[in-house]
């Protein structure tokens, strides 16, 4: 896989060994920082703002047709989006995630959402960000499992995120990084205890 190995990956441990995966060693853990709700993993790299979010999501009773766009729409709404848009969504199989019970429905959206970063405010200040968001379902635990990753394509100069980020204005490769870090998450994911999902 060429577009893997471009990054240095290290294992994690997610909800203290509950989830293990590979992540690119740029991604730390954004809980020595700040506060994350418990039902989050908040990964980040601050030179490029990118970021790794993974969820435990109470099961909705959505339709599996219907939670990739459901889902994505929700964060949107989570996330303030001023616009957002779905580029496709397709159903996952045991290759993407070969660690995950095969008969497990799982779904990869892909889209783009504006939004401002923290405290800022205002369209001058809005940064374009490429979204991979998979949805893992769990109904026999009443859980799902949400995986997103976020990688800004257009950094506003005006943006608070440019403090800490290496790069502002347009950000080409923003959607190939995307791909490839959600392909490396997925490919390692392996849910140690299900008991973390009760039910």
């Amino acid at each position: 896989m060429t577009v893997l190995s471009q990054e240095t990956w290290r294992p994690v441990e997610l909800y203290g060994g509950a989830i293990i995966a590979q992540f690119p060693e740029r991604f730390v853990d954004v809980s020595d920082f700040r506060p994350v709700p418990d039902h989050q993993e908040v990964w980040a790299d601050g030179a490029s703002d990118q970021s790794i979010v993974v969820e435990i999501a109470e099961h909705s009773d959505v339709p599996d047709s219907n939670v990739g766009r459901f889902v994505f729409n929700d964060l949107a709404v989570a996330n303030e989006a001023s616009s957002s848009s779905i580029a496709g969504i397709r159903q996952l199989g045991a290759a993407d995630a070969p660690h995950i019970p095969p008969e497990t429905y799982m779904c990869l959206v892909s889209g783009s959402q504006q939004a401002c970063k923290g405290r800022d405010a205002g369209e001058e200040r809005s940064n374009t960000v490429q979204l991979l968001l998979c949805i893992i379902r769990l109904p026999q635990h009443g859980s799902d499992l949400l995986v997103t990753v976020n990688a800004p394509s257009y950094i506003s100069p005006s943006s608070s995120a440019v403090q800490h980020a290496d790069a502002q204005g347009q950000q080409p490769e923003a959607g190939r990084q995307a791909a490839a870090v959600m392909e490396g998450v997925l490919r390692s994911l392996k849910v140690q205890d299900w008991g973390l999902f009760g039910g």
